[in-house]
This record gives C-alpha cells, structure tokens and sequence, in this order.
C-alpha cells in the first residue's frame, strides 16, 4: 500500500508539474486563465458584495413607494376634509334645524311654543295642553308612557302630550294637517272631533283633542 500510493503521488504530480510547464510556455493561455479566474473571483465577491446593497436599495424602493401611497391618501384626506368643511360651512343655517327637529334634550317649552305657533296660524284655540313627566336632567326613572315607546326610532325617547283645541272644522282640518307637517316630528297616538253642548259659544265650534309623542334624543344616547 505504502509503495502504491507513493507512484500515485510521483504520477499525479509530474502531471501537474508537465500542466504548469505549458502553461508557462504558453503565455497566451496564462494570460487566459488569469482574466477568466479574475473574473470569476470578481464575481463571486461582487454576488456577496452588492446582494445586501441590491437588497436594501430594493426596499428603500418599496419604502419610498408606500409613503408616496401615504401622501397621495393624505392628500385625499386632507382635499374630502376641505370639501366637507365648505359643505358644512354652506348648510351649517340648515343644520342648526335639527337641534329643533330632534333635539338633544326634552325642550317641552319649544314643543309647546310650536303648538301655539300652529294654532294661532290657523285660528283655532288651544284650550289645554298636557305633557307627561319627563326627566329634564339625569337619567331618573319614571313611569312608563301609555304610548309604546318601541315606535320610536332606536335610542330616542318621547314626550307623550294631550292638547284640547277649539275651532271649526276647516280650521281643525288646517291644524291636523300643520301639525304632519311640524318642524318637530310627532307621533299622533289618537285624534278625536266632538261637537260642544249647544249652550256654549257656537254650534259650528268642535273640539279637537290629539295626543302622542314627540321624540328627542338624550344627550347621554347620542354620545353613546
């Protein structure tokens, strides 16, 4: 085994030595070799040199592209809140409205002014007005209405009312029709037309009573 591996080695190594010996005479070849290795060297370092920088200059890329996403919906953003703000600013008389239409608070007087703003616009009189109890501030409980709260919009509550008005018919009819049309949304409950004894004021003079709710929504709800 000694003297086999021996020849081996004095085999293989005249190889080489025969390989480098034409190398030398052949400069051509050499000088081949030499760019074709320093090229080969140069690549491969320039593979483990230039991937990390390839790779952050790819996500400096991405980066760049996500914010410059960013700006434009800011940009969106910012142009809908202008819009928003001129529309506002523009319908800002006809918003305030709606804290009469449906107001955060019970506002019983204004309720009753605008009842007194209808009947005198129709020339009937409004001879008695009821408001149940009602809760003006805190969250005390009361009783409960006699009109099923579950007909008014989600979160609301109701004053419950009973007004007793005087006039003709024609009158009346204006009135009912008015109080549809009331800038206070109400909920008619009951309606009933009855004729005076014939001792008072005019036989042509009905009575007139109406009750039912008026929705407002708790400040409390709202925030809610």
């Amino acid at each position: 085994m000694a003297l086999g591996w021996r020849k081996g080695y004095a085999r293989y190594k005249g190889f080489f030595l025969n390989i480098i010996d034409f190398y030398k005479q052949k400069k051509d070849l050499l000088m081949f070799m030499e760019i074709l290795l320093s090229i080969a060297t140069i690549a491969i370092f320039s593979v483990f040199a230039i991937r990390p920088t390839a790779i952050t200059i790819i996500e400096l890329v991405k980066e760049i592209k996500s914010k410059e996403e960013v700006v434009i919906k800011m940009d969106n953003k910012l142009s809908d809140l202008k819009k928003a703000q001129a529309n506002y600013s523009k319908e800002s008389a006809r918003i305030q409205l709606l804290d009469t239409a449906l107001p955060i608070k019970p506002a019983p007087e204004t309720f009753l002014r605008q009842i007194q703003g209808v009947s005198s616009g129709v020339a009937t009189n409004l001879e008695s007005a009821s408001i149940d109890e009602i809760v003006l501030v805190g969250n005390v409980k009361v009783k409960k209405s006699i009109v099923d709260k579950e007909s008014l919009p989600s979160g609301a509550e109701g004053i419950t009312f009973y007004f007793d008005f005087k006039g003709n018919f024609s009158a009346l009819k204006n009135l009912l029709s008015d109080l549809e049309y009331l800038r206070r949304p109400i909920r008619i409950e009951a309606i009933k037309f009855s004729k005076l004894k014939s001792d008072e004021i005019s036989p042509d003079i009905l009575d007139f009573t109406i009750s039912g709710q008026a929705p407002y929504f708790r400040e409390s709800n709202t925030q809610k």
